[in-house]
């Protein structure tokens, strides 16, 4: 269990899992990533415009792609449901009104079809996830190009663990944490989880978050200990040395509850092992993943 999250958000966020039979959430590249400069803005860019009303959309609708990506791509949709997974303030009222307010937005900029029915819930159906108001398939099924036996570059996706919402990452990280999580998580794909570096060209060009995003969305995943920041040495000119951040990612921690305040216990491990930043940080994941699954076991003294 996590002190950052209600214990009624963490139950239905496993009868979610259920529903979706515990699957991990499948995000295309290109709702993350527009293709080039002349692209309009990625889904991801535009979900997060409007402050703690982009949060939410963007909450929502990753919730609709966990749990409606499996067949038939449609859910009924009960908005009090939504806003007590998301463990919004006062879920049956103002907290429903937030996420019908959401709803209404994922309507209106082709990421879902809406469907109202009088007297009953509305049901939502997926749009494709790269914003171009197709109909939603899914992409690890789609077809393959038969010359490089290779998705096409629309089809190009990465997974969301089902942890993110059974553990309440999703309830703890704001917008900015969330964007970065997906960019990490984007960029591991090709580069791997260690070292990954973000050129702020890249970030704004590609991505369209500025380097405020950045920072704000790091720093929360740095505290829970689901990025190490690694300052790396570039290059040293006339006794002047530059560096700059490079991000290791492990996506396994999200298998854990969130936890404030870790990276201060993973610097702990450096301090009584003696052992290297990275090595410190690496190991202290490993454990938490290990604990949770019952495989470590520590005594209570």
């Amino acid at each position: 269990m996590s002190d950052l999250v209600s214990d009624e958000a963490l139950r239905l966020a496993e009868r979610a899992a259920r529903k979706a039979k515990n699957r991990d959430t499948p995000i295309r590249s290109r709702f993350v990533q527009r293709p080039d400069t002349d692209s309009p803005e990625p889904p991801l860019a535009r979900l997060l415009r409007g402050g703690q009303g982009g949060e939410v959309r963007l909450k929502v609708y990753l919730a609709m792609l966990w749990i409606a990506a499996g067949d038939g791509h449609a859910v009924e949709f009960a908005a009090h449901d939504y806003a007590r997974l998301l463990d919004l303030d006062d879920p049956y009222k103002n907290g429903a009104r937030r996420v019908n307010d959401a709803l209404r937005w994922l309507a209106a900029n082709g990421l879902i079809l809406l469907e109202r029915r009088p007297g009953r819930e509305p049901v939502a159906t997926l749009l494709s996830d790269d914003g171009s108001r197709r109909p939603y398939g899914k992409p690890g099924t789609a077809e393959k190009n038969p010359d490089t036996k290779k998705a096409y570059p629309e089809n190009v996706y990465f997974k969301l663990p089902v942890g993110f919402w059974t553990n309440g990452w999703a309830v703890h990280c704001p917008g900015p944490a969330m964007a970065m999580l997906l960019v990490l998580l984007d960029q591991s794909r090709s580069k791997g989880k260690d070292n990954i570096w973000i050129a702020p060209s890249r970030l704004k060009e590609t991505y369209c978050f500025s380097d405020d995003t950045r920072s704000r969305g790091i720093e929360v995943l740095e505290d829970t200990a689901l990025v190490f920041i690694r300052r790396m040495p570039v290059s040293e000119e006339f006794g002047y040395r530059r560096v700059r951040n490079s991000y290791s990612l492990d996506p396994s921690l999200l298998s854990t509850p969130v936890k404030r305040g870790a990276k201060e216990e993973w610097q702990l491990y450096q301090d009584i092992f003696e052992e290297r930043r990275h090595e410190a940080w690496s190991n202290y994941v490993q454990v938490r993943v290990k604990m949770a699954s019952g495989e470590l076991v520590i005594p209570q003294t």
